[in-house]
């Protein structure tokens, strides 16, 4: 009897996990506004998403020329090729189509990159910094574009976990965000294209002293080192700099502490003995 009622429950149990599970599906499309449409073959179907219409900023970003309208769908086909059979062909083809015309493609990234805001539509970023990637015969343009998204996307350091007084300052500092893998992906980007070391050596180095968060200017060390392992001291000095350099932060904050510490204490003792006087 225990046996059976054993089964009947592991049956339940998965009836509902699947309930649940369709139910998480749901409200997943809802979300991302994907109803009717589970299977698309064309740029046509693709543009007939109801997830087009939420764009609408976006596409009036990146403008209404034809390649823009391309750029446009392929964003699109990236954003849907987990959920929508066949986006992904679409999305391969469109990355085909942006190639064909390279240089104009890269106008209209670097046009709308420039539109967004510092640190925003970071996801809108990564996806044309990854298009961009792809494009044939601009690496000089490409180098340029990943070390201004780079140097301008600078990004808060994250308070330390270790000094946070509630939950959410511990969250705060231990999270990681959309806004932190832009700089990093644009400085992989920038030095994939260049064929100068030194070039490339200049960026990171430029990139690790701008960036002030360990977790963004580690990685851009890794990823110089991975594609240059014979600049490993230079490397290894940038980010010796940049330690120091919190290391005296923090002491001069400790000493501006203590300093207000020995102001107030010092007022307290003056008001102390104005009123034994009095």
């Amino acid at each position: 009897v225990n046996k059976d009622q054993a089964t009947t429950r592991k049956e339940k149990s998965k009836r509902v996990n699947s309930v649940k599970i369709h139910e998480l599906e749901k409200k997943l499309d809802e979300k991302f506004n994907i109803k009717a449409t589970r299977s698309i073959s064309s740029i046509k179907e693709l543009e007939s998403l109801d997830i087009v219409e939420e764009k609408s900023r976006l596409k009036k970003i990146l403008g209404n020329e034809p390649v823009a309208n391309d750029i446009f769908n392929t964003l699109i086909a990236i954003e849907v090729e987990e959920k929508v059979d066949g986006a992904e062909d679409l999305k391969k083809e469109l990355y085909e189509k942006a190639k064909s015309n390279s240089r104009e493609s890269l106008k209209i990234i670097e046009r709308a990159i420039n539109s967004f805001g510092i640190n925003q539509d970071s996801i809108d970023k990564m996806r044309l910094l990854d298009i961009a990637g792809h494009l044939e015969g601009v690496n000089d343009e490409v180098v340029e574009l990943g070390e201004k998204v780079l140097m301008e996307n600078i990004v808060e350091k994250r308070p330390d976990p270790s000094t946070a007084a509630n939950q959410e300052e511990l969250n705060k500092a231990l999270s990681t965000t959309f806004e932190m893998i832009v700089p990093i992906m644009a400085h992989a980007l920038a030095i994939s294209k260049t064929s100068d070391d030194d070039i490339a050596l200049e960026i990171t180095i430029d990139g690790i002293e701008a960036q002030p968060d360990p977790f963004i200017y580690t990685r851009l060390a890794d990823s110089h080192l991975q594609q240059f392992p014979g600049h490993e001291e230079e490397i290894n000095r940038a980010i010796a700099r940049v330690s120091d350099n919190e290391v005296t932060e923090s002491k001069d904050e400790l000493t501006e502490g203590m300093d207000d510490v020995y102001e107030k204490s010092s007022n307290l003792n003056t008001e102390s003995e104005s009123s034994e006087y009095e």
